[in-house]
């Protein structure tokens, strides 16, 4: 804990609000409460006579750290760990996911699915794509987590504090919107390469050879094709992932603050909230990623052809083939990514703890002036 002074009290304030010290040897300082937002004047007493600091503080003040490219770096390996430990898990759903969205009348569910494959093709075909769902969601780790996490605060903070606040929530989404874009140009090409693997097994003996074959026969801008209802389908769920996330691990954390005095209270709430946060990603996302993989299966056939061929073929419901598996997939994928997320940051000493500085200000004598 520190003590108030005119040295770290700017830590506290928005940069535009100057701080004066009086001439002499009180230690005294000043300043203007026209500049100072509302959220931050409780950190200013009125007490005693002329303006002058005469009261006391009424709790402990604390403020998150500047953060630099060090932590970023933690924020990436934790985000790493928990993409690939948690997508490479669930590989054997995936790619029952994936047959029920491109052969919906071959594998009509999702235990029927599962026997099919394990009879038709042995245990191995449930580990269809391994390999480029670990090179795919390695990248999306890397990127979309400590993107999300620099995203959020430079946004917020370059809107200022009242309207910070205010916008809070668009500027939220529009954070895990953006750093979701950054993340698809490494997933794009592995996913175009998994859905290939996943439904022509005899295409390519290994990913890299199907890369290359893809790349041959159809360009390797084709490995892009796919590039526009992926980051639509990754965008809606990114910014539904983290709005979700935070917003009801806030809100639990509202309702019973006493989960939020140890650290596995704290991980139990990440691992709900991140549960909570899959299940409802996946409904808004499931129609863009059920036309992707109509696109992948169907060489050459665009967005909108995908699009009526599932209408009229399915209807409306056609829009969400594998909707049920897919939430079985994303509801304990994006739990655990956030439970392990929330571990590796507390283990590398970069969890909200960790980067929070706090302010004795119970003992800091009110020697400051309001002008």
């Amino acid at each position: 804990a520190e003590r108030l002074t005119s040295t770290n009290l700017p830590w506290l304030l928005p940069l535009s609000v100057p701080i004066e010290r009086e001439a002499g040897p009180s230690g005294a300082f000043f300043v203007p409460a026209e500049r100072v937002p509302p959220g931050r004047r409780f950190l200013l007493s009125l007490g005693g006579p002329a303006g002058r600091g005469g009261g006391s503080f009424p709790a402990p003040v604390s403020r998150e750290r500047r953060l630099n490219a060090e932590i970023y770096v933690m924020f990436s390996l934790a985000g790493l760990v928990g993409c690939t430990a948690t997508h490479s898990a669930l590989v054997p759903l995936d790619v029952v996911k994936t047959r029920l969205q491109t052969d919906p009348a071959r594998y009509p569910g999702l235990v029927e699915g599962v026997r099919r494959i394990y009879s038709e093709e042995g245990p191995g075909a449930l580990l269809l794509g391994a390999g480029p769902t670990v090179v795919g969601y390695s990248w999306y780790g890397i990127t979309v987590y400590p993107g999300y996490e620099l995203l959020k605060r430079f946004l917020i903070t370059g809107a200022g504090e009242i309207y910070g606040e205010k916008f809070h929530v668009p500027l939220v989404l529009l954070a895990g919107a953006l750093a979701t874009i950054v993340a698809c140009v490494g997933v794009c090409p592995a996913e175009a390469a998994r859905i290939r693997i996943v439904a022509q097994p005899d295409f390519a003996p290994s990913f890299p050879a199907t890369l290359q074959r893809i790349a041959d026969e159809e360009g390797a801008a084709s490995l892009f094709q796919g590039f526009g209802p992926l980051a639509i389908r990754q965008v809606l769920f990114g910014m539904m992932k983290f709005f979700i996330f935070d917003s009801f691990a806030d809100a639990v954390f509202k309702e019973f603050p006493q989960l939020a005095e140890s650290a596995q209270s704290q991980l139990f709430v990440s691992f709900l909230a991140g549960a909570v946060a899959g299940l409802a990603a996946s409904v808004v996302s499931q129609p863009a990623d059920t036309i992707l993989s109509k696109m992948k299966q169907e060489e050459g056939i665009s967005f909108r052809e995908a699009f009526k061929s599932l209408i009229d073929e399915f209807g409306i419901q056609g829009l969400f083939l594998g909707l049920p598996s897919r939430c079985l997939w994303a509801t304990p994928i994006i739990a655990g990514q956030f439970f392990l997320y929330d571990l590796l940051k507390n283990t590398l000493q970069v969890g909200s703890e960790d980067l929070n500085l706090f302010f004795d200000v119970l003992s800091t004598p009110s020697d400051f002036i309001i002008l």
